[in-house]
């Protein structure tokens, strides 16, 4: 684009966007007619010369301030505006919002832990491409194994550093192994335990959380790690949640479960010292889960629906 053109596109822009001023008022300015000031803000939009961002989805501030009152813990609550209560919709509204959110809290020289699931691959859809070279992204949960699997976390540490032109470590490991032997042998592994160690230092931390008590919201039933029978028998010993693969109470104790034995991520006591440890989860029916993640102290940051909080405050006051 010639610099005379682009000075007229600008200009053009400035009047209308900036100024107020309607297309007929800006061609007499301008000395053409109104048909091609239409076209010249038309082509200032596709040419970049004008971007437009639209401050969607709504956040509802009295639930967000309920929230951080009933939880101390949380150094912040995003409640965002569902009109459904879908877990189709409070997803894509969620990632929307947290693409958004995760580039504000983003410093220079960020390690950003990732983990796996739905939320994290709907914040990669949205996010947009923003040059961070001196960022690091590290994967703190292990693969699931499932050959093109989009929500693993393999994946989306490298479609986030992607995103970022940046660096990635990854976790070679499977998410959950056969035994607590093999897992304590894989963590002796220079390689992973380099990794991990890097992990516990990540300054911002990106996770879901499942909902052991919902099938359709709890990510490792779905991927066939547990199954009905296993479900069953979280839920007896006490499991809410799911953080990293790591199963809690309400009350957020971890508990002493042979799977939690077997899972191979960062160890929970760890996600409490990550200065900015942020947890993407809607629908009401995580309600029981957020609230477990909230007490251990595994998240210090919610990004949720109106749904879930409502439910989650209903809960509790």
């Amino acid at each position: 684009m010639k610099d005379k053109k682009a000075v007229q596109l600008a200009y053009i822009a400035q009047l209308y966007y900036n100024e107020g001023m309607n297309q007929q008022e800006i061609a007499n300015i301008i000395g053409i007619n109104r048909a091609s000031i239409s076209r010249l803000l038309n082509e200032a939009l596709k040419k970049k010369v004008v971007t437009i961002k639209v401050s969607y989805p709504w956040r509802i501030a009295s639930l967000e301030k309920r929230l951080k009152d009933v939880f101390p813990q949380l150094k912040d609550a995003c409640v965002l505006a569902c009109e459904h209560n879908g877990y189709e919709e409070s997803l894509q509204k969620i990632g929307l919002f947290a693409g958004e959110y995760l580039l504000e809290a983003i410093q220079p020289k960020s390690v950003i832990g990732v983990g796996w699931g739905k939320a994290l691959h709907e914040i990669i859809k949205n996010i947009p491409e923003k040059y961070l070279p001196e960022v690091e992204i590290v994967q703190v949960v292990g693969a699931t194994g499932y050959t093109g699997l989009l929500e693993d976390g393999p994946m989306i540490a490298r479609n986030l550093s992607e995103k970022f032109s940046c660096k990635c470590r990854y976790l070679h490991v499977p998410l959950i192994v056969e035994s607590k032997a093999v897992r304590d042998s894989l963590i002796k592994d220079k390689a992973v335990h380099q990794t991990l160690e890097f992990a516990s230092h990540a300054d911002i931390l990106i996770t879901g959380i499942g909902s052991v008590l919902m099938h359709k919201l709890y990510t490792l039933k779905e991927v066939g790690y547990v199954t009905d029978q296993e479900v069953e028998e979280l839920k007896e010993a006490g499991a809410v949640g799911d953080i990293l693969g790591m199963h809690y109470t309400l009350d957020g104790e971890i508990l002493d479960i042979d799977i939690n034995h077997r899972t191979l991520t960062i160890p929970p006591e760890k996600l409490t010292q990550v200065a900015r440890s942020i947890a993407i989860a809607g629908h009401e029916g995580k309600a029981e889960a957020i609230i477990g993640a909230i007490r251990g102290k595994f998240i210090n940051t919610l990004i949720t629906d109106n749904f879930a909080a409502e439910r989650i405050l209903s809960s509790v006051e």
